[in-house]
């Protein structure tokens, strides 16, 4: 009895304190309401607008939705009751169950308020939208106790993978991840049904809607892999003729309070899936728990040591996925810096006024700055190639033309190490044909390059045949020590090299890199060889004939151009996250005579392109907010703004095919850095101008190449070594501080800088070195 006493007076005292906490939060609310946030003018226009229409949505769980009682409920709803309260007003409720017509009729000033809403063009023509109130991941729903490298997008390769039809999120894999295999499902249900029962191996979802789902349904045996990247921004809209709405409105959601908003969020988003045993589950679970036992105290050790395996070859795996990664985002971080490097550079040396000698300056800091970039691409290559992305990137070139190009890079080192060099290719005539020259070239040179290092007496062979169906076969042939027939079988593996290889410096790369150039061209590298005999490298691919020849002229005389001629302005709008990277285009397009507007993001953009007739829209892809992929698809939907020539431009070191710029819609694509007869070109091709051109003005002895005698420059016997050292070594940062010194030195030590920086700009310091044995010294001490 006194038990019950205690009990009861505990819980009047309970509810004593539960109403003074209720009646304090009332008094607060008022007390905000009364005067706290609004000014006089916000007040009287709520006055003078006692009905405002909220548009709600009957199924679109967990925002907003009718549930079995046909009540309002959701995450959103929750927001809406906290704002009336606060403001002391009552939203006229209309409900739709179909999108579309809620739109026309938010058009149409049927309706004044929507819950959750995010911007698109089409609704910034009649909607205003506050700041986001949630911000949610699409998250990697996978089962429990499955594999875990499941972690981000790109470990879904070949994974097959549910996203339901017509979300953002499926639109985003299927442009940046065409190798996921997409599974499209009508329904959020439906999608995690088939993740659960095995049918797929993963989902790709709002984490919102999954929580909502996954309890309702009574699915126990799902988790979050890892994040996608993608995120959800929902915020208020209203609509665009009531501008007072839209800022009451943002007030109000900045009046909430942070663990109100936190409750909420647990409420209805967080991912806490019940799992309660009944006393038959659990009976059952002891039972086979001690049926069990025996057996798994026997296999044990078994499954622990197959655990350990499998842990590790996921952390391996992990971990070249990160560093490709890495090596990736580096690349992009870079490139971003250099694009403004390059750039200002580059309008330096277009600058007609600056003295000659600050103009040398400036092609160093081009010719050192493209060279780094030649290196992250190398680099890169390996990136690619170990996350299965490297890609052809294929155009017209002279197949004859490349076989010469490698006779002459190739001639000289034999002649160094005393070995005949022979090129036995097609014919002297041009043979244009279609395919990726960077990657055979790459290909080839490391092929006949391995064949000069490991080969010391005799010779080395380069054939190129003609085959059927314009299939051509190509042969590296050296008569070297040859390969043993255990090596062969790794030979093509990264890091896979016998003594021979380590004692000769390489690095186990070269022919593992060559081999998936040659897979990703279509064909198959393969080695024939005999131990004191020598080695045979050889490939067949397909080059088809083509009739498009590249017009070398055209480039050079887009160097030339100095200013558009047009009749009325054009008007270009740059769109970039990044000031650096627009202020370098702007400078550009300034100084050739556009006239310029800028812009940090996809969305500021439309707005633009709205108000403003723009004939050319340069459009970076990664961006914050609306990137420009999303923006460019965007104007395209817009009968008013689909017309404007779209140029994409990024730092990504993924090559964009012509196939991939077309389906995200753009016009052409600039990679970062800009070359500015790039961009000339660009522009060119897409809309009609004529422009002016700088006069060709030849230096004197400038064209004087094979016809020098360099054994008439004579320069001093440290500047010589300087530059011979270097040479040898093939330091870039060396040989270019030294050449800049014989630049500023006697009228032959010009001429002769002017001749090896014109070798130094394809990197031939072997040609650089037979020069430099032609020239004469002389020590320091001579009169």
């Amino acid at each position: 009895m006194i038990a019950s006493k205690k009990l009861i007076s505990f819980f009047f005292v309970f509810l004593i304190f539960f109403l003074l906490d209720v009646s304090f939060n009332f008094a607060a609310t008022d007390t905000i309401n009364k005067s706290d946030f609004l000014t006089p003018h916000e007040r009287g226009w709520l006055k003078e607008h006692p009905k405002i229409v909220l548009a709600g949505e009957t199924n679109f769980p967990p925002f907003e939705f009718l549930n079995e009682h046909q009540k309002y409920r959701g995450f959103s709803v929750d927001y809406i009751r906290i704002i009336e309260r606060l403001l002391g007003i009552k939203f006229e409720i209309q409900f739709w169950d179909h999108w579309d017509k809620l739109m026309k009729d938010g058009k149409n000033r049927k309706n004044d308020v929507w819950p959750t809403a995010t911007p698109t063009p089409y609704r910034l023509e009649f909607m205003d939208f506050t700041k986001p109130y949630i911000k949610l991941d699409a998250v990697i729903l996978t089962r429990k106790n499955v594999d875990k490298s499941m972690q981000n997008l790109e470990s879904l390769t070949d994974m097959k993978v549910s996203v339901i039809s017509g979300f953002g999120i499926h639109e985003y894999i299927k442009e940046n991840y065409p190798d996921v295999n997409l599974d499209v499902v009508p329904n959020t249900s439906e999608g995690l049904k088939k993740v659960s029962f095995g049918l797929v191996d993963a989902m790709v979802v709002n984490i919102a809607m999954a929580t909502y789902f996954m309890e309702k349904e009574g699915i126990t045996n799902l988790e979050i892999g890892g994040k996608t990247g993608y995120t959800y921004d929902w915020g208020l809209a209203s609509r665009n003729d009531w501008p007072e709405l839209n800022s009451i409105l943002e007030k109000t959601l900045n009046q909430i309070d942070p663990l109100k908003k936190k409750e909420i969020y647990r409420k209805w988003v967080g991912l806490k899936v019940k799992e309660g045993l009944t006393l038959k589950q659990f009976l059952s679970f002891l039972f086979g728990t001690l049926t069990l036992f025996g057996i798994g105290t026997i296999l044990f050790w078994n499954r622990s040591l197959k655990k350990q395996v499998e842990t590790r070859t996921i952390e391996l795996n992990a971990a070249n996925s990160a560093k490709s990664i890495f090596l990736a985002n580096m690349s992009h971080e870079i490139r971003t810096p250099m694009n403004a490097i390059l750039g200002y550079a580059q309008i330096l040396e277009r600058e007609p006024q600056l003295e000659k000698k600050y103009k040398d300056s400036i092609r160093n800091i081009l010719s050192s700055g493209n060279h780094l970039l030649n290196l992250i691409n190398e680099i890169l290559d390996l990136s690619k190639i170990e996350a299965g992305r490297m890609e052809l990137t294929p155009t017209s070139f002279d197949l004859n033309a490349l076989a010469k190009d490698m006779s002459a890079m190739f001639e000289l080192r034999c002649e160094e190490k005393q070995l005949r060099w022979r090129n036995e290719a097609i014919s002297n005539e041009p043979i244009w044909v279609y395919g990726d020259e960077t990657k055979l070239r790459q290909a080839l040179i490391n092929l006949l390059g391995n064949g000069v290092k490991f080969t010391d007496s005799g010779k080395i062979i380069f054939k190129l045949t003609i085959q059927e169906d314009e299939h051509y076969l190509f042969e590296a042939i050296d008569s070297g020590m040859g390969i043993p027939k255990e090596a062969q079988k790794s030979i093509f593996e990264p890091f896979k090299q016998d003594a021979e290889g380590r004692n000769k410096g390489g690095t186990g790369l070269g022919l593992a890199i060559s081999k998936k150039q040659i897979d990703l061209m279509g064909g198959e590298l393969k080695v024939d060889s005999k131990l004191g005999e020598g080695s045979r490298f050889y490939f067949l691919i397909k080059l088809p004939a083509t009739l498009t020849r590249p017009n070398s002229k055209e480039t050079e005389k887009y160097k030339r151009v100095t200013q558009i001629i047009a009749e009325h302005p054009i008007n270009i709008l740059i769109v970039d996250d990044v000031k650096e990277n627009r202020n370098v285009l702007k400078y550009f397009l300034e100084n050739l005579g556009f006239t310029i507007t800028q812009s940090e993001n996809g969305l500021e953009a439309i707005k633009l392109a709205q108000k403003h007739p723009f004939d050319i829209i340069f459009m970076d892809i990664q961006m914050p907010i609306m990137n420009g992929v999303e923006a460019t698809q965007a104007l395209r939907s817009d009968l008013n703004l689909r017309d404007i020539k779209i140029i994409g431009i990024s730092a990504s070191v993924y090559d964009y095919s012509p196939e991939k710029i077309k389906e995200m819609q753009f016009d052409d694509f600039l990679l970062k850095p800009f070359q500015v007869e790039e961009i000339i070109s660009s522009i060119d091709k897409l809309i009609s101008v004529k422009w002016a051109y700088q006069k060709v003005e030849v230096e004197k002895n400038e064209t004087e190449t094979t016809s020098t005698d360099y054994s008439k420059v004579i320069i001093s016997l440290a500047l010589h070594s300087r530059l011979e050292n270097s040479a040898k070594e093939f330091n870039l940062t060396d040989f270019t501080s030294a050449l800049d010194e014989l630049s500023q030195s006697n009228d032959s030590g010009k001429k002769l800088a002017r001749q090896l920086e014109k070798h130094l700009k394809v990197y031939d310091f072997i040609k650089i070195q037979s020069i430099l044995e032609e020239v004469r010294t002389e020590s320091l001490s001579n009169p």
